[in-house]
């Protein structure tokens, strides 16, 4: 009866530790699955929020691009400007010294007509004083030499006489008159031209003080545009920097990622990689082998052959994920799946791929079809297990059917 009971107890303990140790183990794989999905979601999240700073990048990049395209059409407003007020300089000075000459033949008109006034006065004086100087000391006049004439022929040579002294007096006093005429439109003229020089200078001073203010506003303008490319470019490295941030938190994310899903499924049980029930032959097994009827081992051969119809459908041994689906030189077509746990399965000479890079495969679905491509003398599935990279027997891990 003790005895019994001793049993009993050992009984109930050992469920009870066996049903421990199995929730233990299950709360540890909802566990990781539940931590997989988490990391998974927060990649989704930094990868949405990296297009959006990326896309913000884009825009900031196109202000600042904006910003000294802005900068350089101001640089060149201002160096038109630049150019127009250098030329509105020049002949502003050229204008000067224009009107210095126009001053300079106005003084001169000035003293000529001065001098034409002075010689008519002077004529006038002269006659005026010849007159007087006549009648004061009662020389002949001219009436009294005209009448003065002994016969005809000396008074018509009186008259001329006379008339050539008086018309000697008109036509001086004349000349001088219209010298000093000519003079004074002369002086007229220059002064006109002056005056309109004055008014140029006036008007391109005040151009001048228009293009200094259009300058000021291209500078104004210009500094604007340069704290924009400043304040733009600080928000673009900010940017940038949070940026490669995120980027690095999804690169270390996806590494965990990348190690939960290499630790979490390690394979329950791997099946035979063609349909049960195919007809085919084991034509080389794992190990060294001897080509050519040989005595001497010459090849070691890292995986097992089964010969069968060309097209047979390849199956996926195990769950996992395909990591390379390609064509080479020894192998041909051949396929490659991760199993997690460093476990993965080759199958090659194929003669179609069906399953692509990336894809999640699941026991027993069809992965290719059963060729003889690449180095290979008939149509056989080239099967091959490797445990971190090293090729281990594919009979520890798959039995063919009896």
């Amino acid at each position: 009866m003790k005895f019994k009971r001793i049993f009993l107890v050992f009984i109930v303990a050992a469920v009870s530790f066996t049903t421990v140790f199995l929730s233990s183990d299950d709360y540890n794989v909802e566990t990781k699955a539940a931590t997989l999905s988490e990391n998974k979601e927060t990649v989704k999240t930094l990868e949405s929020d990296l297009k959006s700073i990326q896309d913000s990048l884009g825009q900031i990049k196109r202000n600042i691009d904006a910003a000294k395209q802005g900068q350089a059409d101001q640089i060149a407003i201002k160096k038109q400007l630049d150019e127009e007020i250098t030329l509105t300089e020049r002949e502003i000075e050229t204008i000067t010294k224009l009107i210095d000459e126009y001053n300079t033949q106005i003084t001169e008109t000035e003293t000529a007509i001065g001098e034409k006034e002075s010689e008519i006065q002077q004529t006038l004086d002269v006659i005026a004083e010849r007159l007087v100087m006549q009648q004061e000391t009662g020389t002949v006049n001219i009436l009294s030499y005209i009448l003065g004439s002994a016969d005809f022929t000396d008074l018509l040579t009186r008259i001329e006489v006379a008339d050539a002294l008086f018309e000697y007096d008109r036509i001086l006093i004349e000349d001088l008159s219209s010298d000093k005429f000519d003079l004074e439109v002369l002086k007229d003229e220059v002064v006109v031209t002056r005056d309109k020089c004055n008014e140029s200078i006036t008007s391109l001073e005040a151009k001048k003080v228009e293009l200094g203010e259009k300058i000021e506003v291209a500078d104004s303008y210009l500094k604007s545009y340069q704290n924009d490319e400043s304040k733009y470019q600080e928000q673009y490295n900010a940017k940038e920097a949070e940026a490669n941030s995120i980027s690095n938190e999804i690169k270390e994310i996806q590494a965990k990622i990348k190690e939960q899903e290499r630790v979490d499924y390690t394979g329950n049980g791997f099946r035979f990689p063609l349909p049960y029930d195919v007809t085919y032959w084991n034509t080389g097994g794992f190990g060294w082998r001897v080509w050519k009827n040989g005595s001497r081992p010459t090849d070691f051969h890292r995986g097992i052959d089964f010969a069968c119809v060309r097209g047979t459908p390849i199956l996926a041994s195990n769950s996992g994920t395909v990591i390379l689906s390609k064509r080479s030189s020894s192998f041909g077509l051949y396929i490659i799946i991760d199993h997690g746990g460093g476990v993965t399965s080759l199958y090659a000479h194929c003669s179609k791929l069906i399953a692509q890079v990336g894809d999640k495969v699941q026991k027993g679905d069809k992965i290719a079809e059963v060729g003889s491509t690449g180095n290979s003398t008939g149509n056989h599935l080239h099967f091959a297990m490797l445990e971190n990279g090293e090729y281990v027997d594919p009979k520890k891990y798959i039995t063919e059917p009896k």
